[in-house]
């Protein structure tokens, strides 16, 4: 906002200042009375810009500020910065003296802007430095609570897989079982087939008898039903029936006589 302010202040006192510097004024041997009053005006501003200066510099050593800006360049030795400041400086003065760039109200803004960005980066760079120690303690922390909770976890994991350092004798012992239990079981199959076999065999007697059995029924019922039926043909023959009565009429005369009883004789 003070920039701002300042910014406007500047423009519209400075508002004239091509008109004093630009090339057909001072090309020309006369100065107008309007001329005079735009330098009383560039006095002015001149004296506003200083104070801006004044409010925005800090009381501070000018060695160590000498020092502070000759750390921010970027070389390493200190005889490549002072070179570079020298070198700097006498370009900026030969390109002034020559006309190659001519200072105008954009050289006091882009001075005021820099100086309110030098003052911003002063002020701020200890809260932005504790703020990135808070930062890098955190994750410090973070990784160190990880690392022990991962150290923690490992050590568990050991002594959990140390009950299992007998593992191979254990699996040698499993092994053998193993090859028992599959011969036991080779066994029981064969036997279980045999079994089977066996069973299927009775299966196949035992029906083959059935069958005997039922032919054997058979046969037998068919040769009862053919001796009736002849015995009841023949038994139809009237010469047959003839032969039957008088065989059984002989019968009972003989069972008569047996059971005729013996009367004594009479004198």
């Amino acid at each position: 906002m003070l920039f701002s302010i300042t910014k406007k202040n500047i423009r519209g006192r400075f508002g004239n200042f091509k008109t004093i510097f630009s090339p057909n004024i001072c090309g020309s041997k006369y100065l107008t009375a309007q001329n005079v009053q735009n330098i009383t005006k560039t006095g002015d501003s001149l004296e506003l810009y200083g104070w801006t200066r004044r409010f925005f510099s800090s009381k501070v050593d000018p060695k160590l500020k000498a020092a502070a800006l000759i750390d921010l360049l970027p070389k390493s030795s200190i005889l490549s910065k002072t070179g570079m400041i020298t070198m700097g400086t006498v370009l900026s003065v030969a390109a002034i003296s020559n006309e190659l760039y001519v200072v105008n109200e954009e050289t006091v803004i882009l001075a005021s802007f820099i100086g309110v960005i030098w003052f911003l980066i002063n002020s701020g760079k200890k809260n932005y430095i504790n703020w990135m120690d808070t930062h890098i303690n955190r994750v410090h922390s973070l990784l160190n609570d990880s690392r022990q909770n991962h150290a923690s976890e490992v050590k568990e994991r050991i002594e959990t897989i140390e009950v299992l350092k007998d593992v191979v004798d254990v699996t040698k012992d499993l092994f053998e079982v193993s090859k028992e239990t599959l011969h036991l079981e080779a066994k029981e199959f064969e036997l279980s087939q045999i079994v089977n076999v066996q069973q299927q065999a009775k299966t196949v007697l035992d029906s083959w008898v059935r069958y005997e059995s039922t032919l054997r029924q058979r046969e037998q019922e068919y040769l009862a039903k053919t001796i009736i039926s002849k015995v009841k043909k023949e038994l139809q023959q009237p010469k047959i029936q003839q032969q039957i009565l008088n065989q059984s009429i002989i019968e009972i005369e003989d069972l008569m006589s047996q059971t005729q009883p013996s009367y004594p004789a009479h004198v």
